[in-house]
C-alpha cells in the first residue's frame, strides 16, 4: 500500500487573518489550528511591511521572532536572546524573511502549547513592529477525532476512509480491520492542515453483512477509529 504525498509550499495559501492596525505593516496567520497533543504542527505565516527607497532595509538581515507573551520561543537570528527552556529544542524557524516567510514549527505540542503566539519583526537602520493583534491560539486535542469513513455506489462500494494532520513531516497511519488492496494519499487542504486518506472498491455479497474499521494512529501513538457496515 503506497503512500504519495503533494506538499505545498509553506508560504503560499495563508489563510487570511485580520490585519494588523497599520497598513502597511500586515501579516497572515491561521487564527486558530487544532493539534492532536504529543504531534507537532506548522502554523505559516507571511508578512508584508512598508518599503522606503530613502531608508536602507537589507532583506537578508531582517530579524524574526515568534513570541508568547515576552518570551521568545522562535527566531531566524543567528544571535538569538535567551529562548525559554521549555521551548529550547522544540521549534524550528522555516520561514525566509528575505521572501517576507515567517512560518514556524512546533514539536511535541502540550497541553501548555495554547499560546496565544504572535510574530515579531525588526529591520535594521529602520523599523519594527509586533503583529500582536495577529495572534494564533493552538487548540490541543488530548484525544485525536474519529477518521471520516463513507460508502458510495451500488454494485460496487468504494469505501473512503480520512483524517486530517497539522504537520507534514510526520503523517499518520491509516489502516483497515481486514486486509484490503487500498490506495492511500495525502494532500494539502489547508495553510495548516493535511488531510490522509485511502480507498478501495468492494462487491457486498447478498445477505451477508460486512464490517469496515478503518484506524488512524499518529506518531505519538494516539489512535482513533470509525466503523461502517456494508449490506446489498
Amino acid at each position: 500500500m503506497g503512500l504519495m504525498l503533494w506538499l505545498f509550499p509553506l508560504c503560499f495559501l495563508v489563510i487570511p487573518h485580520v490585519q494588523s492596525s497599520s497598513k502597511e505593516w500586515t501579516i497572515n496567520v491561521p487564527e486558530r489550528i487544532p493539534v492532536v497533543e504529543g504531534h507537532c504542527v506548522v502554523i505559516p505565516c507571511t508578512v508584508t511591511f512598508p518599503w522606503h527607497a530613502k531608508k536602507r532595509v537589507v532583506p537578508y538581515k531582517v530579524r524574526g521572532y515568534w513570541k508568547r507573551g515576552q518570551t521568545v520561543i522562535s527566531t531566524n537570528n543567528r544571535r538569538p536572546p535567551r529562548t525559554s527552556q521549555e521551548y529550547k529544542g522544540r521549534t524550528q524557524f522555516l520561514g525566509d524573511m528575505r521572501h517576507r516567510c515567517c512560518t514556524m514549527k512546533l514539536h511535541r505540542v502540550s497541553p501548555r502549547d495554547t499560546g496565544p503566539f504572535y510574530f515579531r519583526i525588526e529591520i535594521p537602520w529602520f523599523n519594527r513592529f509586533s503583529y500582536i493583534n495577529n495572534a494564533v491560539t493552538i487548540d490541543v486535542l488530548r484525544d485525536p477525532l474519529p477518521p471520516t469513513l463513507s460508502v458510495k455506489g451500488t454494485a460496487q462500494r468504494r469505501v473512503y476512509c480520512s483524517a486530517i494532520f497539522s504537520c507534514p513531516s510526520y503523517i499518520p497511519q491509516l489502516s483497515w480491520n481486514t486486509q484490503v488492496w487500498a490506495r492511500t494519499r495525502a494532500r494539502k487542504r489547508k495553510s495548516w492542515q493535511w488531510e490522509i486518506y485511502s480507498t478501495f472498491t468492494f462487491t457486498p455479497k447478498v445477505g451477508i453483512n460486512t464490517t469496515f474499521t478503518c484506524m488512524v494512529k499518529y506518531r505519538n501513538g494516539k489512535k482513533a477509529q470509525s466503523s461502517i457496515i456494508i449490506t446489498k
